[in-house]
C-alpha cells in the first residue's frame, strides 16, 4: 500500500512560463493559487523567489518534445498557439489548477509503478540531492528561491553531517595521493 506524504500545497511554480529563448533555463516569476476552481497567478513573495533556474540538457530536450506535442494537439484541434506560453497549460491554454496538476502527477507516478512522491516532495529531494553532491549552498539556496542560505541550512541542515564525512574522505584521498607522489620520488 502506498502512503502519501502530506505536504502543504502552495501552488508555487506549478505553471512556469518559458522565456521564449532557446536558452536552457526557466524563469519563475509568479506562483499559482486556486480561487473558485480557477488557477490564478500571484506575485512571488520575495525577490529571491523570482528566479532563473538552469536546466539539465535532458530536461530541456524533454520540455521541447512536450512543447512540440502540445502544439501539434492544439493544431489538430484548430486552436491557435498557446497565448500564455505556459509549459503545462490545460486544454484551453490556461494554467492548470495546482491540485489538478498534483493529481495528474500522482496518477503518472502510479502508472509507472514507482514509489509515491508529491510534486513538493520532488522539490525537497532535488535540494537534498544537490547538497549531497556538494553543490555550493549559495547555488542551492538560489535554485530553491530561499531569501538566504540561512533559510536553506535551517531546513536542510540534517544533510550537512553526511557532507562532513564526504569532505573528510576527499581530504583523505588528496593527502594519500600527495604522500604517494612524495614517496615515489
Amino acid at each position: 500500500m502506498r502512503q502519501k506524504l502530506q505536504t502543504r500545497q502552495t501552488g508555487a511554480a506549478k505553471a512556469i512560463k518559458d522565456n521564449g529563448k532557446p536558452e536552457p533555463h526557466l524563469r519563475i516569476t509568479q506562483n499559482m493559487t486556486c480561487l473558485n476552481r480557477m488557477s490564478i497567478p500571484k506575485e512571488s513573495k520575495t525577490a529571491s523567489s523570482r528566479r532563473r533556474i538552469s536546466l539539465p540538457s535532458m530536461t530541456v530536450e524533454a520540455l521541447n518534445k512536450h512543447r512540440a506535442e502540445h502544439a501539434a494537439v492544439r493544431l489538430q484541434l484548430g486552436l491557435a498557439r498557446d497565448p500564455n506560453g505556459l509549459i503545462f497549460p490545460d486544454h484551453k491554454g490556461a494554467a492548470i489548477i495546482p491540485s489538478t496538476l498534483s493529481r495528474l502527477f500522482s496518477r503518472t507516478i502510479e502508472a509507472v509503478d514507482i514509489p509515491y512522491v508529491s510534486t513538493h516532495g520532488l522539490r525537497h529531494s532535488h535540494i537534498t540531492q544537490l547538497l549531497m553532491e556538494g553543490v555550493p549552498i549559495k547555488v542551492v539556496s538560489e535554485r530553491a528561491g530561499h531569501s538566504s542560505i540561512v533559510m536553506t541550512l535551517d531546513k536542510y541542515g540534517h544533510v550537512v553531517p553526511d557532507m562532513q564525512q564526504n569532505a573528510a574522505e576527499v581530504i583523505d584521498a588528496q593527502l594519500r595521493e600527495a604522500l604517494a607522489e612524495h614517496t615515489d620520488n
